[in-house]
């Protein structure tokens, strides 16, 4: 067994194999499409067109059938009749204006089709001994007039003096006998009540004006009771009391501001002290003519004009003069203290008056409060009355008006009825009878069956459509492309699909290398190739959502696709749970891939070369019982990065993603990944979930292999199996063609020899 001579490094660190970082960005993929393109809804309708197909067949039938039951079973034929509106009186009136004319003869000609339709007619109808016989008379038992109403129809034709009448029952000699009746009845009563039309009406109206005299007269009486009950006339009343009201506002107005004026001098009176406080001009005069006051005045000036006498005779020093000083002093304090006391006593005064005042003002607002009250009860209670009033005077107008209009359209009937007799009034005359009709009215055969394949074909899509959005799994590159971030590597056909048919789908690479299956993922090799250089993406690990995607099937093929374009590839089971490929490669030795982590083991007594050249294979080993510790430890990192040294690619068939925390230990140590999706089994979701685990170990996801595709006719993969078996076929030719030559050639050579 030759194995790449390369050293191992066991010194190195462990670090994801390749030599390329763990922590590095993700790759750009293919952003996902929002809303629904023409094209989808083409690919959605290829998809499902057998839903469509059936289910419009389906439906199809089924309405037929409903079509032929309703024409065996629930028939329904015509009795037509066609009446006319003629007027001499309009058409003389109007000769030279036509317009005008047809239009009040058009006019007519509803109100006729609304008399025909009236109650009255039906009863007369169901009367007949002649509609009594029909089958549709004794299944309706004749007694419901809403069934006779429900399937008589009379519609006025635009633009002209006629009207239609029909009718429609389940036997065809009904339906004109019914109209017959209907219109010999209508024409009869017609030509009897057209001459007293006008007497009615004039009739009529001249009740509705007695009713309406007498319904005057008893609201004048009303106003009359209602306004005698009044002392003064409403709005006098009412004028009286707002002027008092207004009065009285004034007043309580006023008060306040008095009353406000009257706290804030009390309140200033009551925060000063009697000496400092300055009397008003009646206080100073009452201080001043007090007679005691007067009296110390008058003493005391007598002292002083003495003193002055005396001292110019005897001097300031002489104690006469000293006598006079000390009796002035003693008279200007006794002055002082005469004053201080009045002050005292009219400060007092002045404080008791403010706080009658006061007081006196509180009773008067409550007194002037009472009486506004009381005007605005007065007021209120007039304001029901005033209502009343005037909506019996608006009543009393519109009696008024209304009888006016009445009185007026009387004085007119009576103008109309005296110019009209004599004279022809309008007639209706019958154009054309009912008749037995020999189509059907229903079921209408080509409509219904025109509708019937429209609406079962867009029952049949809108069923795909909705089938499409409640499928979440990932059937095709579009679906990929438009639910996920992730790239495309590349679609392996569904094995039946491939005319190729290889016996083992393991090894179609190496045993039908001429077939769209190993088309298919050489070019996943390529589309790899293009994602991350091989230099730097030297380890990958392959990994699915679920067991049976075809991870191990994808993992294989693709060792084996690189392998033959030169590369030394080691393919590794890393799935201890479920371990695939020594079931595929019988020779590998019992030692594998654990026994290499664990160190009990070298490189080359794990590997095996495979029949393909360029192939090794390792197997997983003899499982440890905690297999997971020994992926989580830091050997596993050294032990990727020696192997990528001995190979140029090494690929880990790993366990599903969403179901093994393995495959997430696995990630952070190689240098891509490559999702498997089984067409039709995987959801979008866990493609999802798996980009997302994946993601936050910031490892490198080459993109996503999608497994099992199925080719819809007319569809992408049915083309490239024409296009590619065609193109294999003319290469077959055309080496074909060359062997003949070659073998002509050489007997050409060889002739002159045998000669």
């Amino acid at each position: 067994m030759n194995v790449p001579n390369k050293p191992l490094g066991a010194g190195s660190a462990a670090m994801p194999a390749g030599g390329v970082v763990a922590a590095r960005p993700r790759p750009s993929a293919a952003t996902a499409v929002v809303g629904i393109t023409p094209g989808d809804i083409w690919r959605i309708i290829r998809r499902r067109m057998w839903v469509i197909v059936i289910t419009s067949a389906i439906l199809i039938v089924l309405g037929i059938g409903i079509n032929i039951a309703w024409l065996l079973w629930w028939p329904s034929w015509p009795g037509v009749a066609t009446l006319k509106v003629e007027s001499p009186m309009i058409t003389e009136a109007l000769t030279e204006r036509r317009q005008a004319a047809a239009q009040l003869l058009e006019m007519a000609a509803r109100q006729e089709a609304n008399r025909i339709r009236s109650r009255r007619y039906a009863q007369l109808v169901l009367q007949n001994e002649d509609v009594r016989k029909t089958d549709w008379y004794k299944k309706h038992e004749a007694t419901d007039l809403a069934d006779f109403e429900e399937e008589l129809s009379v519609r006025p034709i635009r633009e002209t003096a006629q009207f239609r009448v029909s009718f429609h029952t389940r036997n065809p000699e009904d339906a004109p006998l019914i109209v017959r009746v209907l219109t010999q009845l209508y024409l009869a009563d017609r030509q009897s009540t057209a001459q007293t039309e006008l007497e009615q009406r004039l009739f009529g109206l001249q009740e509705r004006e007695r009713n309406l005299v007498a319904q005057l007269d008893t609201r004048n009486r009303e106003i009359d009771r209602f306004v005698t009950a009044q002392k003064l006339p409403l709005k006098q009343q009412q004028t009286v009391l707002e002027t008092q009201l207004a009065f009285w506002a004034k007043s309580y107005s006023d008060t306040e501001v008095l009353q406000s004026s009257i706290m804030i001098a009390v309140k200033n009176m009551e925060g000063q002290i009697p000496a400092s406080w300055i009397p008003d001009q009646r206080s100073q005069m009452r201080i001043d003519g007090d007679p005691t006051v007067r009296t110390l005045r008058a003493y005391l000036l007598q002292l002083k004009e003495g003193r002055e006498a005396q001292s110019k005779r005897l001097g300031h020093d002489h104690p006469h003069i000293k006598q006079l000083d000390e009796r002035i002093r003693i008279s200007q304090r006794d002055l002082l203290n005469k004053l201080a006391e009045l002050k005292q006593q009219f400060f007092v005064e002045a404080v008791n008056g403010l706080q009658q005042a006061a007081s006196g003002n509180e009773t008067t607002l409550e007194q002037i409060s009472g009486k506004i009250e009381e005007l605005q009860a007065k007021k209120d209670a007039l304001i029901p009355n005033i209502i009343a009033y005037e909506n019996m005077l608006v009543s009393k107008t519109r009696l008024e008006e209304l009888l006016n209009k009445v009185q007026n359209m009387i004085s007119n009937t009576r103008a109309t009825l005296e110019q009209t007799r004599g004279i022809r009034t309008r007639q209706v005359k019958l154009v054309s009878p009912a008749i037995r009709s020999p189509k059907r009215s229903s079921p209408k055969l080509k409509m219904n069956l025109i509708a019937t394949v429209f609406l079962s074909l867009m029952a049949g899509v809108g069923l795909a459509f909705l089938l499409e959005f409640l499928d979440k799994s990932v059937r095709s590159s579009q679906d990929v492309r438009r639910h996920t971030n992730l790239s495309l590597l590349g679609s392996i056909p569904a094995l039946e699909e491939d005319e190729a048919n290889p016996e083992d789908m393991y090894s179609v690479v190496t045993h039908a290398p001429r077939s769209l299956l190993a088309e298919a993922f050489r070019q996943i090799r390529t589309n790899i190739m293009f994602s991350c250089r091989m230099e730097k993406c030297r380890s990958m690990l392959v990994t699915s959502a679920a067991p049976d995607d075809g991870r191990t099937c994808i993992a294989v093929n693709l060792a084996a696709s690189i392998a033959l374009s030169g590369k030394k590839v080691l393919l590794i089971d890393a799935n201890f749970r479920k371990p695939a490929l020594k079931r595929l490669f019988p020779n590998l030795p019992d030692e594998g891939f654990a026994q290499l982590l664990t160190g009990r083991a070298s490189i080359e007594r794990t590997i095996a070369q495979s029949d393909t050249p360029g192939l090794w294979v390792m197997d997983n080993g003899q499982t440890p019982t905690h297999h997971s510790q020994l992926l989580g430890s830091s050997t596993l990192g050294t032990v990727i990065e020696q192997l990528s040294n001995q190979f140029d690619q090494v690929i880990l068939d790993g366990p599903p993603a969403l179901l093994s925390a393995d495959a997430l230990t696995l990630s952070g140590q190689v240098a891509g990944i490559i999702f498997v999706a089984r067409a039709g089994k995987t959801s979008r979701g866990e493609l999802n979930r798996m980009r997302e685990e994946i993601s936050r170990l910031n490892s490198h996801i080459h993109g996503v292999v999608l497994n099992a595709v199925e080719a819809v006719g007319g569809g992408y993969l049915r083309e490239r199996y024409r296009l590619f078996y065609d193109y294999q076929e003319s290469l077959a030719e055309v080496g074909a063609r060359t062997e003949v030559r070659s073998e002509e050639k050489g007997s050409e050579g060889e002739r002159p020899e045998e000669s």
